[in-house]
C-alpha cells in the first residue's frame, strides 16, 4: 500500500505529498480499520509508530525481513519524488511555487490566504494620496503620513548568508532607535535586503536592483503588520551608490564575514524624490508575513559595476537558492540586456542567478500614490546626484575660475594706468 502510494506521488511531480513531506498542521485521526483504495490512505504522522496509523498490523506477524535484491525496487519512486520534498525546510528562488506547500511555516505564501506581494504598480489604477511639503526637522524628515528619523548617522548591521540574498540584520541598540512612522504608527528597522532584479515593478518594468527596508511594530504601538519601504534602483552612466558602497566594503564574498558600520539608510539611500506607492501585502519570501508597502516612484542611481559585484557575489555565496534560467531573455526593464558599450561593456548576465519573487496579483487591491511637491530632482542621493550634477558643478567651477582670472587681469590694468598717470 505504501509503494502504491509512493508510485502516486511519482506521477504528480508538481504537487507536494502528504505522505512524503511533513505537514505542520495537527495530525489527523488514524484511518479506520476497514479496507479502502491507495488513495483514500491517510497520511502517516512522522511521531506516531506504523501500528497507530495500521492497527491491524499490530495483530499480524511482522513481515519478512526484504532481501537485498528487493531495496533498488525502491529508488525508483523516491527519485521521481519533488525536490521540495527532499529539503522541506530549505527554500530556494527557484522554487518559489511550491513555498506555500513545501516550506515549514510558510502557509501565509499562499494567495488565498493574505495580499502576496512584490507586485507590478500600474500607473493608470493609482489612488490619489495628495501632494505634500517635505517637512524638515531637527531629528528627521516627513512626506504625507510617512516620517523617518535621522536620529542615528550611522548602524551596525550583521551580514547574514543564510538567504539567497544580501542580508543584513541591525543590531543593538540600532534596530529599537532607527525609526520610521507611517499615521503615527512607530516602527524599527530590523533588516536591509537586496534583490537584482527588482522584485517590485512599474508598469510591467523591472528595474536593476532593489533596496528593502524591513521594519517591526514598535513595542505598545499595536500595529498588526510589519512596514517594507523599498529603493528601486538604475544604472547610470558614473554613478557610484555610496550607501552599497558601504555595504560592499563590509560584505566579503564569503561566510564568517563580521558586522560593520552602514550610514543611515534614510539619508544615504532614500531617493531625492520621496513620492512613494503604498500597497498592502506581504514579505517577498517565507514565512511571507503581512506587511505594508511603501515603495519610492523615483529611483535612485547605481553604478553598472556596483551591479555585477552585487550578483556575482550573491551567485557566489548561495547559488542553490536562486532562480536560473540562461534559455530565458532578460528580465523586461532591467539595462543592457544586450549590452552598453558606453557602460564598460556591460550587458545583464543571464548565466548568473536571480533573488526575486514573481509579481503577485493585485487584484481588487489598489495602490495609493503620495506625491512630492517641488522635488529637488530625480537623481538619487544615493548615487551621488549624477553625472549631470557634477557636469553642472564642474562648469560652475570652470566660469567662476574664468571670471577671477578677468577680474584680477582688469584689477592690474588699471593699476598699471595709475602708475603711468603718476609718472
Amino acid at each position: 500500500r505504501i509503494l502504491e502510494h509512493i508510485r502516486f506521488a511519482s506521477r504528480r511531480p508538481d504537487s507536494i505529498h502528504p505522505l512524503l513531506c511533513s505537514n505542520p498542521s495537527p495530525p489527523s485521526p488514524p484511518p479506520p480499520r476497514h479496507r479502502s483504495h491507495p488513495s483514500a490512505v491517510a497520511p502517516l504522522p512522522t511521531a506516531w509508530p506504523a501500528t497507530a496509523a495500521f492497527p491491524a498490523a499490530a495483530r499480524r506477524r511482522p513481515p519478512p525481513r526484504p532481501s537485498r535484491l528487493a531495496a533498488p525496487l525502491l529508488l525508483p519512486p523516491l527519485l521521481l519524488l519533488p525536490r521540495s520534498c527532499v529539503a522541506a525546510a530549505a527554500w530556494s528562488y527557484g522554487e518559489q511555487q511550491y513555498w506555500a506547500a513545501g516550506v515549514p511555516g510558510a502557509a501565509g505564501c499562499a494567495g488565498g490566504v493574505r495580499p502576496q506581494s512584490p507586485v507590478d504598480v500600474d500607473t493608470a489604477r493609482l489612488i490619489d494620496g495628495g501632494a505634500a511639503e517635505l517637512l524638515r526637522f531637527s531629528g528627521g524628515e516627513k512626506l504625507g503620513p510617512l516620517f523617518w528619523s535621522f536620529r542615528n548617522a550611522t548602524m551596525r548591521v550583521a551580514p547574514s548568508l543564510a538567504r539567497g540574498t544580501w542580508h543584513l540584520q541591525v543590531e543593538a541598540p540600532y534596530d529599537g532607535t532607527t525609526r520610521t512612522a507611517y499615521w503615527g504608527y512607530e516602527f524599527e528597522l530590523q533588516s536591509i535586503s537586496l534583490h537584482s532584479p527588482s522584485e517590485n515593478l512599474v508598469n510591467g518594468q523591472h528595474y536593476d536592483m532593489e533596496v528593502q527596508l524591513t521594519h517591526r511594530p514598535a513595542v505598545g504601538v499595536g500595529a498588526a503588520k510589519l512596514l517594507v519601504t523599498s529603493v528601486l534602483l538604475r544604472i547610470v552612466d558614473g554613478a557610484d551608490n555610496g550607501f552599497l558602497q558601504s555595504l560592499r566594503q563590509g560584505y566579503a564574498r564569503q561566510a564568517g564575514v563580521g558586522a560593520f558600520y552602514v550610514g543611515n539608510p534614510y539619508g544615504f539611500l532614500y531617493p531625492r524624490d520621496r513620492s512613494y506607492y503604498v500597497v498592502n501585502g506581504s514579505l517577498t519570501a517565507p514565512p511571507c508575513s503581512p506587511a505594508v508597502w511603501v515603495v519610492f516612484a523615483s529611483p535612485a542611481d547605481v553604478g553598472a559595476e556596483q551591479v555585477r559585484y552585487f550578483r556575482e557575489s550573491m551567485d557566489a555565496v548561495r547559488p542553490s537558492g536562486l532562480r536560473r534560467a540562461p534559455a530565458e531573455p532578460a528580465p523586461p526593464g532591467v539595462s543592457c540586456a544586450s549590452g552598453c558599450p558606453g557602460l564598460g561593456g556591460y550587458a545583464w548576465n543571464r548565466s548568473l542567478g536571480t533573488n526575486a519573487r514573481d509579481a503577485q496579483p493585485l487584484g481588487d487591491r489598489w495602490v495609493k500614490h503620495v506625491k512630492m511637491l517641488r522635488p529637488p530632482g530625480a537623481a538619487g542621493e544615493g548615487g551621488g546626484g549624477g553625472p549631470w550634477l557634477w557636469a553642472c558643478l564642474a562648469g560652475l567651477a570652470v566660469l567662476l575660475l574664468a571670471g577671477g582670472t578677468v577680474w584680477l587681469a582688469a584689477r592690474d590694468a588699471r593699476g598699471l594706468r595709475g602708475e603711468d598717470r603718476e609718472a
